[in-house]
């Protein structure tokens, strides 16, 4: 059904006018939801490796009761296992959801990019329901945007190279800003919150000249300002792909040609090439107009001032790892201080201080899970700590917190794992597949989940929160105490400078933070 001339559905119960034209959602216990609103044109033929823009305007009402399209991916375990068979993948993907309780009011504006590492996801999983956020006041927003190579590969010459998922993210903010008043929303009381690549985008997006003033809060969940790409390992990224492609990566015309089946082939090429040594390879890329500064560079000279911020990591990020990529659990005593090594070596730091620093935190631990310890220190919270002091030395408000609670799935072997964290902040404990990942579903996790989903929307409203321990008794994060949220179901509660030791050894480092460390075998 086209934009064009989409008809109207037998379901629809709700319309509401937006720029482009009307659409229709569904509306059930006072919470009125619209599903794939599109906020961007196709991106086939010329569109496709080229900024987003606007959809054609249409005239009668579009039905938007249901959302099962997706940007064009290879779907991983977890996508899988939580919904990805029943999505459609197409590059008409540029469409939003809207959770609102009222069309009548100027709620606070919540606004979601999903995680994924810029290659997998979708704004459609069941855990970003935005319907229990929407129930505490806010209108929620979730986000479908360009991935993979589609997304995020260099064409020389190309407008927007390397960053069209993050200018089509941009684009949607743009839209919110436009026609979330008729959904109930306020744009000038905008929060945009996401989790891994979801939040790396949002690190990313603080340095993005597009899309200075589009919000004014942010919550990043296990990613920061660190996941950016040079042009050199970009274009690196780009010579193997148009090698797996069997096309030059340089010519525009042959990669709009290329069936998008084919384009997925070759990104599956790439994922498998363990010796590519290319980490994620499909990030933002550094120096176009899009991101013409290092993301925390940009924040230490300003470039996010007046941006308020929720940043924090779950305890055990890497945990989750070993089960889609089962060889980074390889890893024994003799591998594990070479690779500790090397990075001393790189950093300039003496022989044997990193595994030093970890002793007590890792003792009798395994050699893999002492490696994952240390992976997760430098892909996810040394990055957060950084964009808290950042923030914190403008003299902004920030708040850090910590996922403590872990998963009893798999026999324990996840812990407080990366993506854990997703169905309590969204309080959607109930949604399919969820005790795949977190366990058994008890009371004292669904009061945690009711907790995380009270602190986040209260932080959106730039409220007090309504639960016990409200945000005033949440102090903000300075270098001297470094406060932070110690979040679990056995207890929510401040601790100040957890895991101090292992911090100090990164203190003064940048370089090799994010998911491209410097070293391995």
């Amino acid at each position: 059904m086209s934009t064009t001339d989409p008809g109207r559905a037998a379901d629809v119960d709700l319309t509401v006018t937006t720029r482009h034209g009307p659409v229709g959602g569904r509306s059930a216990d006072g919470t009125a939801v619209f599903r794939g609103i599109p906020y961007g044109a196709p991106t086939t033929g010329s569109r496709r490796l080229a900024p987003p823009q606007p959809p054609e305007p249409w005239s009668r009402v579009l039905d938007c009761t249901s959302s099962a399209v997706a940007a064009p991916q290879n779907p991983s375990i977890l996508e899988t296992a939580l919904g990805a068979d029943g999505l459609v993948f197409d590059e008409d993907c540029l469409r939003l959801n809207v959770f609102t309780t009222t069309v009548d009011a100027s709620a606070p504006v919540m606004v979601w990019f999903h995680g994924g590492g810029f290659e997998t996801g979708t704004a459609s999983m069941g855990w970003y329901d935005g319907t229990n956020l929407a129930r505490r006041g806010v209108v929620v927003v979730t986000v479908g945007y360009r991935l993979g190579a589609l997304g995020f590969l260099v064409v020389p010459g190309a407008p927007g190279s390397g960053c069209f998922g993050l200018l089509d993210q941009v684009a949607s903010l743009e839209w919110v800003r436009d026609n979330v008043a008729a959904f109930g929303g306020d744009p000038d009381r905008v929060t945009v919150f996401g989790e891994s690549a979801g939040a790396m985008s949002i690190g990313t997006l603080l340095a993005a000249p597009g899309a200075q003033g589009l919000f004014h809060r942010a919550i990043l969940q296990s990613g920061s300002t660190h996941n950016i790409v040079s042009p050199a390992m970009a274009e690196r990224v780009a010579d193997r792909f148009g090698t797996a492609l069997g096309v030059d990566p340089t010519d525009l015309g042959a990669l709009r040609a290329v069936a998008v089946d084919e384009v997925l082939a070759a990104q599956a090429t790439l994922s498998r090439a363990e010796d590519a040594g290319l980490g994620l390879p499909w990030q933002p890329v550094l120096g176009s107009d899009a991101v013409p500064l290092l993301p925390i560079e940009a924040v230490r000279e300003g470039g996010a001032d007046g941006v308020a911020l929720l940043v924090g990591t779950t305890l055990e990020e890497m945990k989750l790892f070993p089960l889609i990529t089962p060889s980074l659990a390889d890893v024994d005593d003799p591998v594990l201080v070479h690779r500790a090594q090397r990075y001393e070596a790189q950093m300039g730091r003496p022989s044997g201080s990193l595994l030093a620093a970890y002793e007590e935190r890792t003792a009798g631990l395994s050699p893999p899970d002492r490696w994952l310890a240390l992976l997760t220190d430098l892909v996810f919270r040394i990055p957060a700590i950084r964009l808290a002091e950042a923030t914190s030395a403008r003299g902004a408000e920030v708040r850090m917190y910590l996922f403590a609670e872990r998963s009893d799935a798999f026999g324990g072997a996840l812990g407080a794992c990366h993506a854990m964290d997703l169905p309590f902040s969204w309080d959607n404990l109930g949604s399919p597949g969820t005790e795949m990942l977190v366990g058994e579903i008890t009371e004292a996790r669904r009061t945690l989940a009711r907790r995380m989903g009270d602190v986040w929307t209260a932080f959106a409203a730039d409220a007090p929160d309504p639960s016990p321990t409200d945000m005033a008794a949440w102090p903000t994060y300075e270098p001297g105490r470094r406060a932070t949220m110690w979040l679990a179901a056995d207890g929510v509660r401040v601790v100040d400078d957890p895991f101090g030791p292992e911090r100090r050894w990164w203190d003064g480092l940048d370089a090799g933070l994010g998911f491209d460390p410097p070293f391995g075998d």
